[in-house]
């Protein structure tokens, strides 16, 4: 099999059951991947293995590997099945047990199979990959890869590799998420260049700050390692339950991603305290650059002096001028109104879907994605229609009668 550039790259593609079945080459892979993103880090993958894996599905992982003079790790996929369907596409779709996907769900901010960009045999270790999920019997009907950058180069790589391979492909929009350019940015930089109405509101939590630092009744601690981490957890907790979050689906997830990011040196957990109590909390996962901003909450009981955006400004004023540099930050899925003040770009992350039409499943998976984009597109389509019959019955309700 040829790499890019034409080298000669031999690959074969292993499956294994657990990540402590991979052999000790995998240990850079995932070292250079961790620096590029907390979401493709081992530790990562493993906290949400043990404790956020949907209910009857198992782990898979597929290792791309090079045999030229030794084992090297070149590619690694991880991967659950049946299909993952919280937080995805296929959450109301039809799933047979022949499904696989990414290791991913509803906490999945970015996925995509892990692969040094650098690495020169870059295309065939997608193609080995393809061709291998292709070749495997029992054979697999669907595959999803979602919560993928669809400006990465692995993004059409992948869905190249898929198409050689054989499967029916499609691209799809996942979710939209916000995020802030921040290269070369100090604190002050950065609020000079945000809107003004954004500038305007920051300012109003510097000057809610200083009132609560007047009263002696503010402390705000960072934890970045597991020094007085127990305790910290246990506030953190404290103040998850005194807000207004719904519980998480998988309650271990979070503390279990927390305690290996203060392992890997790449946890900021902010939080705020008043008159001795938690009241605020931010967690943010900072690696290759980018601040990850994975949730944030408040005591309801301390709303009044926004605690909670005080604990974001902390967080952000610390990051730029005491992490220096941080390239970007991410604040994940959704367009939460809070968010347009700490942020203002927007994207979208993508997912791809590969059918196996040599498969009944395939055949059929394939035909209910195709009626989903034709109700989508119907509704697209349909809306300045629907808007104008919404205006015209308004115009002849009893209210407008006399008009």
């Amino acid at each position: 099999m040829q790499g890019t550039g034409g080298q000669q790259a031999p690959f074969r593609v292993r499956t294994y059951r657990s990540f402590e079945e991979l052999p000790g080459c995998y240990a850079h892979l995932l070292d250079d991947m961790a620096k590029i993103n907390f979401s493709f880090s081992r530790a990562w993958f493993l906290a949400f293995a043990r404790t956020a894996l949907q209910e009857g599905a198992t782990l898979r992982l597929y290792g791309v590997e090079s045999t030229h003079s030794e084992v090297q790790a070149r590619g690694l996929f991880v991967a659950q099945t049946p299909a993952a369907r919280r937080g995805s596409l296929l959450r109301n779709r039809h799933l047979g047990k022949r499904t696989l996907s990414g290791l991913t769900g509803y906490q999945t901010y970015l996925f995509a199979p892990l692969v040094r960009d650098e690495d020169p045999g870059y295309e065939g270790i997608f193609d080995s990959l393809a061709a291998h999920l292709r070749g495997e019997r029992p054979q697999w009907e669907v595959i999803e890869f979602a919560a993928m950058d669809a400006e990465a180069h692995s993004y059409d790589v992948l869905m190249a590799a898929l198409r050689r391979a054989g499967f029916a492909v499609r691209g799809y929009p996942h979710f939209l998420g916000i995020f802030e350019p921040t290269r070369g940015q100090d604190y002050d930089a950065y609020l000079t260049k945000r809107p003004a109405s954004a500038r305007k509101q920051i300012k109003n939590y510097e000057r809610k700050e200083r009132k609560l630092r007047q009263r002696n009744s503010f402390k705000w601690d960072l934890f970045t390692s597991e020094a007085g981490l127990d305790q910290a957890l246990k506030d953190y907790n404290a103040v998850l339950e005194a807000s207004w979050k719904e519980p998480d689906y998988h309650p271990g997830f979070l503390p279990a991603c927390i305690r290996a990011a203060a392992q890997a040196g790449t946890l900021r957990l902010g939080i705020v305290y008043l008159d001795g109590r938690p009241a605020a909390t931010q967690l943010v996962f900072l690696a290759g650059q980018r601040a990850l901003f994975y949730r944030t909450a408040y005591d309801p009981a301390f709303a009044k002096v926004s605690v909670g955006a005080i604990g974001k400004l902390r967080m952000v004023q610390h990051l730029l001028n005491e992490d220096r540099p941080v390239d970007e930050f991410d604040f994940g899925r959704d367009r939460e109104s809070f968010k347009k003040i700490w942020a203002s770009e927007e994207r979208t992350r993508c997912g791809i879907i590969a059918f196996n039409l040599r498969t009944p499943g395939g055949w059929r998976g394939l035909a209910e994605h195709r009626l989903f984009e034709w109700k989508d597109w119907f509704g697209e389509m349909s809306r300045p229609l629907r808007s104008k019959l919404k205006d015209l019955k308004q115009g002849h309700s009893p209210q407008h009668a006399g008009n």
